[in-house]
């Protein structure tokens, strides 16, 4: 059996009033009276294809972007494109808005979607990125810029007529019973002036248009949100799942009048998990949609319609089932941070990379560190110290306590103000060498150490931050004997700033090769891999994040990130970045809502709206009356 514990099921209860039985509800117009436009292809390759196409509408040109991602086994992207500011994007719950760019908020495999623009004229200049994952490497801005764009591209469509603007003022004005299409029942509704059956839309659009009866406004182009990777038909009784059925739940009868999604089947194309509820064999009346992993959580949702007593009223039913929540696991944190002096340069923010990281680190610490979460976060830093006219690689740890200068001290805090004020993160960046080994071992050492407050039994993530290439390495007087303590006994330690932070030099230049500046990649790689070797059954799990990295420099952020690599060049995806690391690690579905958007061609019955808790144990519901928390509608729409 799947769920080993008693789980709670939402079950939602709506009484809908449908005024157009003619059309599924999954048919969502955008507005009536628009013009067909062209299809215009942008690009078409192994990745990705998108193609333009615009509908001119009352309140401006509405252009009409399609797009088709393609990848490969443990390949995921993200779909990022540069508009104009003065473009007004409709709402897509799966992008979102920064400067000039639209950009997806995940990264995800094949998939299919549309998004809406409005503008004021009807010219419209596009760029197209994609950031891709690849085996859990990160790389930003893949397509070349002759692929990129931008691409200019032109409405060809003229304004609608008088005429039709007069139309639709008139069917808002008048009032009578009116009879909607064959086999329907008749009700009361605004009347619509006849028109002739529209022509059917372009292919591209996925959706044909609805054919126009008696009661229905003429619509030429129809916009649906295809975020849901479920397949549509669309013939003259509108637009329903193709894998639907004509029954509905708690009874055999059927109804030409709806067609509910058939949980019984398994539609593979769209890769969404079904789940039998009694774990025999899949039906209509137990099977669900499963999202999420046993790892991540799990919620199972269904939704269904029913006829009332009560002609045009339908009864929808959202049933959702979340698993038991899971315990939060302990987990220690080390941040390995490049303190070298190219993390001084001024990035596209208009900050330097340095304080791009901290901006990254205190979101994402704010996140980490609270009271639901058992996370320690502790630092750990590399850098190099002038001496006369040399320089020496060091590594640094931090001490929240202040006491550095002792065998024992905190080098782990859950306080977000305390981590965001350690010398190590308030520091300015001074003109430094980049000797990345003595930073992977400084955080090793305070990830393992109980001494400095290492949790034997928490997770253990090491997160190494770098913006360039190694320039010191180490040679045989620090790495013989295959021993992190013995490497590190060979530095000379003190403490520094208070006591707060421990500083490890490696004085003797027999410990090191490099001067600062001359790049040593082969040698770090190999460091780091013998190291992590050497302490495989730490149980550590290790993440290198290359900001501003150039491609050479990627083979070292490669082999500090076995369990995961991202190379990013904007604080946005920086701080992305992080969160993703620990999602892998903590993520579960404790507490969700479910927003069930109403279509314009039904009206929600006041007062009609019920919530009933219901305890799921060995495939069987029971009712639990001891805390029925009741469903909110919120801006006209019902959520949980």
């Amino acid at each position: 059996m799947k769920y080993l514990m008693p789980i709670f099921k939402w079950l939602m209860l709506l009484t809908l009033l449908i005024s157009t039985l003619g059309n599924s509800l999954l048919l969502h117009p955008e507005q009536v009276n628009a013009v067909e436009a062209q299809q215009q292809v942008l690009l078409d390759t192994e990745q990705l294809k998108v193609s333009a196409q615009s509908v001119q509408q009352v309140d401006g040109v509405h252009w009409l972007i399609d797009y088709e991602k393609k990848t490969t086994p443990n390949e995921q992207l993200k779909l990022k494109l540069n508009i104009p500011t003065d473009s007004q994007p409709v709402a897509h719950e799966q992008f979102e808005r920064q400067a000039d760019w639209l950009l997806e908020k995940e990264f995800t495999a094949t998939a299919k979607g549309r998004l809406e623009l409005v503008t004021a004229t009807p010219e419209l200049a596009v760029t197209v990125q994609l950031d891709q994952t690849l085996d859990q490497t990160m790389t930003e801005d893949i397509l070349a810029p002759d692929i990129a764009g931008p691409h200019q591209i032109t409405s060809l469509v003229s304004n609608p007529t008088d005429d039709s603007q007069q139309t639709s003022s008139s069917q808002s004005n008048s009032t009578s019973s009116v009879t909607q299409s064959k086999n329907q029942t008749t009700a009361s509704m605004p009347q619509q002036t006849e028109v002739a059956e529209a022509a059917p839309v372009s292919g591209s659009l996925n959706l044909a248009a609805t054919r126009a009866v008696k009661g229905l406004p003429k619509m030429t182009a129809v916009t649906r949100a295809i975020s849901d990777p479920f397949g549509y038909t669309t013939d003259e009784l509108g637009t329903y799942a193709t894998s639907g059925i004509n029954h509905y739940l708690g009874s055999s009868t059927t109804s030409q009048f709806l067609k509910n999604y058939h949980y019984g089947l398994q539609e593979t194309a769209s890769g969404i998990a079904q789940y039998d509820l009694k774990s025999d064999a899949l039906s209509f009346e137990d099977g669900y949609h499963e999202y999420g992993s046993a790892t991540a959580g799990r919620a199972n949702l269904k939704k269904t319609i029913q006829p009332t007593g009560t002609a045009n009223q339908f009864k929808v039913q959202l049933d959702m089932i979340g698993d038991a929540v899971q315990p939060v696991p302990k987990i220690d944190i080390v941040l390995v941070l490049d303190r070298s002096g190219s993390m001084d340069n001024t990035t596209t923010s208009g900050n330097t990379r340095w304080q791009d990281l901290k901006e990254a680190v205190n979101e994402f610490s704010s996140d980490m560190l609270t009271d639901n979460r058992d996370v320690q976060i502790g630092l750990a830093a590399f850098g190099s110290t002038e001496i006369g006219n040399s320089r020496r690689p060091y590594g640094e740890i931090s001490a929240f306590n202040e006491q550095a200068n002792s065998d024992q001290f905190d080098g782990f805090t859950t306080s977000q103000s305390a981590l965001m004020g350690h010398t190590l993160l308030t520091e300015d960046i001074r003109t430094s060498g980049t000797p990345t080994f003595l930073g992977v071992d400084a955080g090793i050492k305070l990830l393992t150490n109980a001494d400095y407050g290492a949790r034997d039994n928490a997770y253990k993530v090491l997160i190494t931050i770098t913006d360039g290439e190694p320039t010191f390495s180490p040679d045989n007087a620090y790495t013989s004997g295959n021993s992190l303590d013995l490497s590190l006994s060979r530095l000379a330690s003190s403490a520094r700033t208070n006591n707060s932070v421990l500083k490890m030099v490696a004085q003797e230049t027999t410990l090191y090769s490099g001067n600062g500046t001359i790049v040593s990649n082969p040698p770090t790689v190999e460091f780091i891999n013998n190291r992590y070797g050497q302490l495989a059954d730490a149980n550590l799990h290790r993440y290198g994040i290359g900001y501003h990295t150039g491609t050479t420099a990627n083979a070292v952020v490669g082999a500090l990130g076995p369990e995961g690599t991202y190379n990013v060049a904007a604080i946005e995806s920086l701080a992305t970045a992080l969160q993703n690391i620990i999602d892998r690690l903590i993520a579960t579905i404790a507490a969700a809502d479910v927003t069930d958007p109403l279509s314009q061609f039904v009206d929600f019955v006041p007062g009609s709206l019920k919530g009933v808790n219901l305890v799921l144990n060995a495939g069987q519901l029971t009712s639990d009356t001891s805390s029925v928390s009741q469903p909110t509608i919120t801006s006209g729409n019902i959520v949980k």
